[in-house]
């Protein structure tokens, strides 16, 4: 448990340093978030795939890469990943976190859809995580992306995490059949987060008959491949070894460490309304953690 705790909160942390280092790169740099995303994957794969293979056998590394789940649930988090660099262009931290959990309540009525299950704790949570991010569409919470009438990075965000919080549910391995095969598990996600990158920036190059390569700097590149690896990783070493119940909520704790890291570093000031938000936020991930 301990273990699993302690990379749960690897996880979180990582993933808010992530989300400093995407703000910098798409936000502050303007770098290419097609481009940057397929060069972010490659990186770490060429580190992990073959570490895979070595401590856990080419047989279990190639049963992952063959698992259709794999496939899909890279899929649905490089769609989340291009829905928050996209939104990182024009939003501050404090604003994306507040944004991508605003269609909580929706993503429970979504899974209610597919699987006819309900958990009426689970609804009042979602629900009341929705209304404490409510006052950011309001007032002086949103950036001149949305007071221009440019809603369609928020809007994205919020789809794309709908969409990844409607269907992962199904595609996700249980603890049990993560055991023992995370290694394999976090190379597969990787390879194909490769190739869904790689087919979308194919598209985009036929599409606009050119591909734009703007890099936010080397450094900064190499950075976000390695704290991108680290994320996915302890992600999925922490659900191999513990409990949902204990980790979910660590790693939900991203939303405070992101606020801090973004104040600190990046000397962002988010205003009354996403500080209240982003607590109320964590206040509710507690809540619910000591109420599971």
């Amino acid at each position: 448990m301990v273990w699993a705790i302690l990379a749960a909160l690897g996880s979180s942390i990582l993933r808010a340093s992530l989300n400093v280092i995407d703000r910098t790169a798409f936000g502050h740099r303007g770098a290419a978030v097609i481009a940057v995303n397929l060069v972010n994957n490659l990186l770490p794969l060429v580190i992990i795939l073959p570490v895979s293979a070595l401590v856990s056998g080419p047989g279990r590394t190639m049963e992952a890469l063959g698992d259709i789940r794999n496939l899909w649930v890279a899929g649905l988090v490089q769609l989340v990943a291009y829905a928050f660099s996209f939104a990182f262009k024009g939003l501050t931290i404090s604003q994306v976190i507040v944004f991508s959990k605003l269609p909580d309540v929706f993503i429970l009525i979504g899974i209610y859809a597919l699987t006819l299950a309900w958990s009426w704790a689970d609804f009042a949570f979602a629900a009341l995580t929705t209304l404490v991010c409510l006052p950011l569409l309001v007032g002086r919470g949103h950036t001149s992306q949305t007071r221009n009438g440019r809603w369609w990075a928020p809007g994205m965000l919020m789809g794309a995490v709908l969409v990844r919080g409607v269907f992962s549910g199904s595609l996700i391995q249980t603890q049990g059949e993560y055991h023992d095969v995370w290694l394999p598990i976090t190379a597969a996600t990787l390879w194909w987060r490769f190739v869904w990158s790689l087919v979308v920036l194919m598209g985009s190059a036929a599409v606009s008959r050119r591909v734009v390569w703007a890099s936010p700097g080397v450094p900064l590149l190499i950075g976000r491949a390695v704290v991108t690896l680290g994320v996915q990783a302890l992600y999925v070493l922490a659900l191999a070894i513990g409990p949902a119940t204990a980790v979910w909520p660590i790693i939900d704790s991203t939303a405070l460490f992101s606020t801090a890291f973004s104040a600190i570093l990046l000397h962002e000031h988010p205003s009354r309304r996403e500080v209240a938000a982003v607590l109320g936020i964590v206040i509710l991930t507690l809540a619910r953690m000591l109420y599971g």
